[in-house]
Formats: C-alpha cells, sequence, structure tokens
C-alpha cells in the first residue's frame, strides 16, 4: 500500500500497524461496537485505520473529507464516536468541546495521539509502547520481509 510520492507500506508494516491501534483501544478502554469517526483525504493511514476499527470490531464513521470541520464535528456528534481518527491540519480547525463524547482523537498523519480522555497522551502512548514489545518481541510478524513492489 501507497500513497502517491510518498510512505509504502508492505503487509508487515500494515499489520503492525493495525496491533498498535487495538493496544491503543484497549488502553483507552474502548470496546467492540464502539464507533470510530474517519475524517480526511484517501491515503494509506486512513486505510489502516478503517482496517485497525473493523478488525477490532468497531463501527467505523467514514466522513466525506469534503465537509467543513463544523459540519463533521456535528456528525462525530451526531455517530455519537467515542473516536476521531483526523489530519493534524484539519484539527486545528476543530473544537474538541464541540464533540463531548469524544474519549480519543488520533492523527491520521502519523498515529500520533492527539488528545485523550484516557489520561495523558504521551503516557497512553508510552503505555502502548511498552506493550508493544512485549506482546510480539521481534513484531506483529517476524519472518516475514518487507519486499518493496517493483
Amino acid at each position: 500500500m501507497s500513497d502517491f510520492q510518498s510512505a509504502d507500506f508492505c503487509g508487515k508494516d500494515i499489520a503492525e500497524n493495525i496491533v498498535f491501534l487495538h493496544l491503543i483501544f484497549r488502553k483507552a478502554g474502548l470496546k467492540a461496537g464502539d464507533r470510530f469517526a474517519i475524517y480526511g483525504v484517501n491515503s494509506s493511514h486512513w486505510a489502516m485505520a478503517f482496517l485497525g476499527v473493523n478488525t477490532f470490531h468497531g463501527v467505523a464513521v467514514p466522513l466525506l473529507y469534503d465537509f467543513c470541520p463544523k459540519d463533521s464535528s456535528e456528525l462525530v456528534n451526531h455517530s455519537e464516536a467515542a473516536v476521531l481518527f483526523v489530519q493534524n491540519s484539519v484539527w486545528k480547525h476543530m473544537s474538541s468541546e464541540s464533540m463531548p463524547a469524544l474519549r480519543l482523537v488520533i492523527s491520521l498523519d502519523d498515529f500520533s495521539i492527539i488528545r485523550s480522555e484516557c489520561g495523558d497522551s504521551g503516557s497512553l502512548k508510552d503505555a502502548v509502547g511498552a506493550d508493544y514489545p512485549e506482546a510480539f518481541p521481534e513484531g506483529a510478524y517476524a519472518g516475514f520481509d518487507c519486499v518493496p513492489a517493483n
């Protein structure tokens, strides 16, 4: 999977990103059936977020990127989403106060935690980082090599 003139991701990279998202979801106290809004342009990270939500058995709420941030905030509220995946450039035009049900905001640029109601954003990511090597000491798919497409 790749973005035009940007990063490429092989199956191993995709799997590791999905596992990392699952660990974030669990640390944040999310569960199957929770709603996850995804608001951004088509990208590898958008696709990995969608796959991560679905394999976590969450409900993905894709929002059309053409909507303005204010309208998207209303849709996030109406969907009762607990999580919002959004690009950093768009988040700066949104207000977390207008979406009180959100527990977690994750960047679609790099999966960094923008905002968390589950404690300090840094500590949540640190806690997940500590769990990841323990859960997968050699990576999520050790033994599978990443071979770039020609």
